[in-house]
């Protein structure tokens, strides 16, 4: 692959113009989607607007005035298109962790018959811990089973088990699980899903509909570009939606919020979820995104991150594969989820550290995943081109002894 096939890939891009929606530094590439996206170019100036007039001249008028009450919703509909979800059943609130033990609480309340919860190790730390908090709190009647990564998920989803509760992209070697497979066999022993979606929305297919997922949660600042711990969303199927009475009741997910009832009655649909009052200055950043993406056809985000993908990975193996340098995710696209991850000889992080004085930002995770995490919305071919020609210098200048 040469330049020329990698201009040409840019030249036909349907997305191209919206790398210019984004604050980028000349000569950067930032190849950590998968960690913090990009900030929209309209952040600034919306949340200046929001600052002075909608705090600062019309106070606490701007709860009815403005969009504060509404952002959750909003930021949920436009997720929503990239998830395979209708606008209502999808929120943005709280934080992912806040999320999943809202809805593995709802779905061990939907199946209480059963006491096994599985996962696996090496998903994601907050993962790991909401459940075991859970675990612990209720030793008597819950336990956390682990299945081996060495083989097929589908055999450890038994009639034991309540809840298959798995990230879809393993955030060290992106390993993507297949939705669909695994909710039909969860289905066929009556087990319910949740997924965490945090290294999948806004890079690859999702379905929550088609798939009948029973319940997921996303990181908002990855690929969303939500902002610096900016909030986390949920789905949950209709089926559900009324059915429990969440763990977290708060005044915002009460039915009637300013009635100031001392009874708690739920709201409808996924609004029960909400809790405390929301992040209105969060919020306002993520919206500058949520606009952004309701912009743009799912269709065209999910080929593109494709291309883009293999674009990096066909330049890791011609340019840097002579160095010593290996796929660390799986070689078929279909199995590979947000973030292209590799290994390379010596120390990772070194080269991680060298990258960016090169001004190429990656990621690392121990032992030895080196990632990038690409963003279909504001990174191009040619970006994919420098991340593999500098990464083929530093290999070189690392392995050339002091």
């Amino acid at each position: 692959m040469n330049y020329d096939d990698i201009l040409a890939l840019d030249e036909k891009d349907p997305l191209k113009h919206c790398k210019d929606l984004f604050q980028e530094r000349p000569g950067f590439v930032h190849l950590d989607a998968n960690s913090l996206g990009s900030m929209p170019k309209s952040v600034p100036a919306h949340l200046a607007q929001v600052l002075q007039h909608e705090w600062a001249d019309e106070r606490s008028a701007s709860w009815a005035a403005a969009n504060w009450m509404a952002r959750p919703m909003q930021i949920g509909a436009a997720i929503s298109r990239l998830i395979g979800a209708a606008p209502e059943d999808t929120l943005a609130y709280d934080n992912t962790t806040l999320n999943l033990f809202k809805l593995l609480t709802d779905a061990l309340k939907l199946n209480p018959g059963r006491n096994v919860v599985l996962s696996e190790k090496t998903t994601f730390p907050t993962n790991l811990h909401v459940a075991q908090g859970l675990e612990n709190a209720h030793s008597d009647q819950l336990i956390v089973v682990y299945a081996d990564p060495e083989k097929d998920i589908l055999d450890a989803i038994t009639e034991d088990v309540a809840v298959v509760y798995l990230s879809q992209v393993d955030y060290r070697s992106g390993r993507r699980f297949n939705i669909a497979e695994i909710n039909a066999k969860a289905r066929s022993v009556g087990a319910l899903t949740l997924w965490d979606l945090s290294h999948s929305a806004g890079a690859i297919p999702l379905d929550m509909e088609g798939t009948q997922t029973d319940f997921a949660v996303g990181c908002g600042y990855k690929y969303l570009c939500g902002g610096p711990g900016g909030p986390a969303w949920l789905y949950v199927n209709k089926k559900h939606q009324n059915k429990i009475w969440p763990e977290i009741s708060g005044w915002m997910s009460h039915a009637d919020i300013f009635s100031f009832s001392e009874q708690f009655e739920p709201a409808e649909g996924v609004l029960r979820h909400m809790t405390g009052t929301p992040q209105v200055i969060a919020n306002e950043i993520f919206w500058c995104a949520a606009e952004i993406w309701n912009t743009v056809e799912p269709e065209q985000v999910w080929a593109k991150h494709r291309s883009l993908s293999e674009t990096l990975v066909t330049l890791i193996k011609e340019q840097c594969g002579d160095l010593g340098v290996q796929l660390a995710s799986p070689e078929n696209y279909d199995e590979r989820g947000g973030h292209v991850c590799i290994r390379v000889p010596g120390e990772g992080n070194k080269v991680v550290e060298a990258l960016m004085e090169k001004n190429i930002t990656s990621s690392f995770r121990y032992p030895d995943a080196m990632r990038f995490g690409l963003s279909p919305l504001y990174h191009s071919h040619a970006d994919m081109w420098e991340a593999a020609q500098r990464l083929r210098t530093v290999v070189q200048e690392q392995a050339v002894p002091a």
